[in-house]
């Protein structure tokens, strides 16, 4: 299990005030047109008296039947204004955003202690720290996270299981990705660190990640080892 703490979201955010905002000018448009729809036949008349010759038919409809008709009618009508006009100014603004690319973003252990092997706790807990710094001038939302540590003949995998966002220009330090190995594998772990023939074995860590931004997809790997005497630091 991957356990981010404090994970954003941005983006999810921002849509839905976009969404609420729209909703309260249609509904707004529609609540107008639907309180003047009486007087429509006087406003029409003013400018053409043919005009009002169309409209007094629809309007004599009991209000039960127009009303409700009128509102909806206007509030469509609006709402499709409103993504039409959105859909402009976002591809607008998608025009003016600098790609996304590999040199926005930085991922490395936080640490010599970057990888833990919590062996005194009841359920042994293995965790990596995984340090991410953007530098990208907009948010980077991570969807995909692993850690695949080889520990010899032993290798473990560790995912994210919850997105996050990095703001803009930051390093997130309160990332944790975490494992609960069985016996057999701390037992191997253990061998593999501490063993009769320990000394000079290295610890491969493969970090793999993927952000989606407002400049597109960053999709990236590193690799990281860890030997003596860091190595002997990860059991506790």
């Amino acid at each position: 299990m991957a356990v981010p703490h404090k994970p954003g979201s941005g983006f999810s955010l921002l849509r839905a005030g976009e969404s609420a905002r729209e909703l309260l000018i249609g509904v707004g448009a529609g609540l107008i047109a639907t309180a003047l729809w009486p007087a429509a036949p006087r406003v029409f008349g003013a400018i053409n008296p043919a005009l009002a010759a169309m409209v007094e038919p629809i309007v004599a409809v009991p209000w039960w039947l127009s009303l409700p008709a009128l509102f909806f009618a206007v509030f469509g009508v609006v709402s499709l204004v409103q993504k039409g006009r959105g859909a402009i100014i976002s591809a607008r603004v998608a025009q003016t955003v600098e790609p996304a690319n590999d040199g926005m973003l930085e991922v490395d252990l936080r640490s010599a202690g970057g990888v833990a092997l919590m062996k005194s706790m009841m359920s042994p807990q293995l965790w990596v720290y995984p340090r991410i710094t953007s530098f990208a001038p907009y948010p980077l939302r991570v969807t995909h996270l692993t850690a695949k540590l080889s520990f010899g003949q032993l290798s473990l995998k560790l995912m994210l299981d919850q997105p996050f966002t990095i703001e803009p220009r930051s390093t997130r330090n309160d990332v944790c990705l975490s494992d609960t190995p069985d016996t057999d594998k701390v037992a191997k772990i253990v061998d593999f660190i501490d063993g009769p023939n320990a000394a000079g074995k290295i610890l491969y860590v493969y970090i793999a990640i993927t952000c989606e931004s407002l400049g597109g997809t960053i999709d990236t790997s590193i690799a990281v080892e860890r030997g003596e005497p860091e190595i002997r630091t990860i059991i506790r």
